[in-house]
């Protein structure tokens, strides 16, 4: 007999809370752990608070609105648990970010039309689809542009689901984590975000982030800009490539790649992802540092071009 949302609900929350406890001893056990071991433990409990992320996302059909941010609450609780040990035990990472200027683009750019006003676009400023508490919410738009500046300095959890042809501009937004499901043809505009980047399920788009974790389940034909301080990991994902994201600064080593790819434990590299060559590179980071809500559309759609096969 197939369970009803409620009962699906409660045995969730029963599971989530025996793995967070689980996490949270694992985490105060550190103190006690020899040096050489540290980033062993480091690296398994990070994967643990990724698993549990994965598992809420698969969860959000049947658990109710309120009690996925209590969730989320709590998933950023152990990881900002896990960075203050980290940050006790060993040197602290730093980062930042260079903030965009506003400027007129140069009309030598191949390829890519500037619309002063896009008729398609629809901008929304401090005006998100659902805002509360401190999480931000943006579900079903398509041909959008997504811009949200910050007006406080509290930071945010960010939720995008079933976006198409849409591009978000966050990089002003004070984000803690930035959870991604079921996105294609997107762009997405961060800048440093303070915890982890889960994404599950995603097509022909391309990420620009400064995280301290990233993690990607089901992606195909996506570009990866990213700065990261841990090994970033993908599963069941396929024609990735990466690079480093020069909008960001980054005084410790950026590990864009060295990718663990949960589907190839071979010893050879695996097929699934690649760097990005070094003019493809500077392409795409110059394409992102010059994207403006007036000219958001043109440039994805310019993009898309690229990227699709």
């Amino acid at each position: 007999m197939s369970q009803t949302a409620t009962e699906a609900s409660n045995n969730f929350w029963q599971d989530f809370k025996a793995e967070r406890q689980s996490i949270e001893d694992q985490i105060q056990q550190l103190g006690a752990k020899p040096k050489n071991d540290l980033p062993g433990c480091f690296d398994s409990i990070l994967k643990q608070i990724n698993q549990l992320e994965k598992t809420l996302t698969q969860a959000l059909d049947f658990v109710p609105s309120y009690d996925e941010r209590q969730y989320l609450e709590q998933l950023k609780a152990l990881s900002a648990s896990l960075e203050s040990a980290k940050a006790n035990l060993t040197p602290k990472a730093k980062f930042s970010f260079k903030s965009r200027k506003a400027k007129k683009e140069p009309s030598n750019n191949p390829g890519v039309q500037h619309n002063s006003k896009p008729t398609t676009t629809i901008l929304d400023t401090n005006a998100p689809s659902t805002r509360k508490d401190n999480v931000l919410s943006f579900k079903d738009k398509v041909d959008t542009v997504i811009q949200v500046e910050n007006s406080t300095t509290t930071a945010v959890n960010v939720l995008l689901s079933k976006l198409r042809r849409c591009v978000v501009l966050l990089d002003n937004l004070n984000i803690s984590s930035l959870h991604v499901e079921d996105l294609k043809e997107c762009i997405i505009v961060c800048g440093m975000i303070q915890g982890s980047v889960l994404i599950y399920g995603m097509s022909l788009s391309i990420v620009a982030v400064g995280c301290h974790q990233f993690r990607m389940h089901n992606a195909q034909g996506v570009d990866v800009i990213y700065n990261v301080s841990s090994r970033p990991i993908i599963e069941d994902s396929s024609n990735i490539r990466v690079t480093e994201y020069s909008a960001i600064s980054v005084e410790t080593r950026n590990y864009f790649d060295n990718v663990d790819d949960f589907n190839w434990l071979k010893q050879q590299a695996s097929p699934n992802w690649k760097v990005m060559d070094s003019s493809k590179s500077k392409h795409m980071n110059h394409q992102l540092s010059s994207i403006r809500p007036e000219n958001a559309l043109s440039i994805l759609s310019a993009l898309m071009s690229e990227i699709k096969p």
